[in-house]
Parts: C-alpha cells; structure tokens; sequence
C-alpha cells in the first residue's frame, strides 16, 4: 500500500513506468482502493481550479488537489511551503499523503502532510533551526535531531542532542 517513486533514468524509462504500473496496481484496479505516498515534491503548480503536486521522478504523474482541499494545504502548511522556497533549491520538501485514483484517471490526494528537509536530509522546523543543523554537520558533529511527532507547536522540545559532549549528551533549545 505504500507508493515510493524510484529514481528515474531516461535510459530505463520503459522499465520503470513497468514498475510503477505494477506498484499502483491496486488503485489502477479500483477507485475505492487507496494507498501512501512518500516523495519529494518538485513542484505545486495550479490548475485549472485546483493545484496539483508533481514529485521528483514521477513527474508525468501528478498528484492532484481539490480546490478546497488546495486552500486547506496551503493554510495548514503555510510555514513548511515558505521554508521550502526559501531555501533557494537548497534543500527538499517531503510529502507523505494518502491517494486514490478517481474515474478521470487524476491520482487525488486525500491526506497530506508536509516536511522541510536540508541537503544532507536532515528535518527542520525554523530557519535558525535549519542554520543550527547545517553548523552541526558542516563541524561533523555527532548528534541525535529532535522530531516534533505527535507534539503541538507549543510544546518544547530539544532542537537537537549533542552526543560528542563527553560523559553527558547536552540538548540544544533554540528560543
């Protein structure tokens, strides 16, 4: 049920569009069937009343979203997407989503979420937080990345662990 894209390659187009036809079997059988989606987004563009997401090598299958599901997404994740495109291609934007595959043959998104991530991959919440990860790598630093799962935005959490401190791993905040 969960929809990876792989790496395309021109020279294995056919082979791979083989391979995704076999992977989205399911939804390919039935409109009721859905599956996940995890992917890095290339690209939201509008159209036609609606928007739609293309993924990094998927990008002869977008993914698409109603106008009011359009309007939703862009307020709820508002601060992933002007993370995202403040990184100037400096970084990726993840996508994990439930989808189903409607009688146009359009692959629609039912639930989204969104996650902003730097080169090396690394998730972050905030520009100085993305800063702070950069440093911590850029130093080869050892270190465990603090993930807001399940936790409102309130809710303090350590941006990071430092785990080359000696003896005792120190968290690092950012207030």
């Amino acid at each position: 049920m969960l929809f990876v894209p792989e790496s395309f390659k021109l020279e294995e187009k056919e082979d791979i569009r083989a391979r995704r036809r076999a992977a989205l079997a399911r939804v390919y059988a039935s409109r009721d069937e859905m599956m996940l989606v995890v992917g890095e987004i290339k690209e939201i563009v509008p159209a036609h009343g609606a928007e739609k997401i293309v993924l990094r090598h998927v990008g002869d299958i977008p993914f698409v979203m109603d106008q009011d599901m359009a309007r939703r997404f862009n307020k709820r994740f508002a601060g992933e997407l002007a993370l995202w495109q403040a990184q100037d291609g400096k970084g990726h934007l993840i996508l994990a989503g439930s989808f189903a595959r409607r009688r146009q043959g359009t692959f629609d998104l039912i639930e989204v979420a969104l996650m902003p991530v730097t080169t090396e991959w690394m998730p972050y919440e905030s520009s100085d937080e993305r800063y702070l990860v950069a440093k911590a790598v850029a130093e080869k630093r050892r270190f465990v990345k603090g993930l807001r799962v399940n936790l409102d935005a309130e809710t303090p959490i350590a941006s990071m662990v430092l785990k080359d401190t000696g003896e005792v791993a120190s968290a690092v905040h950012i207030h």
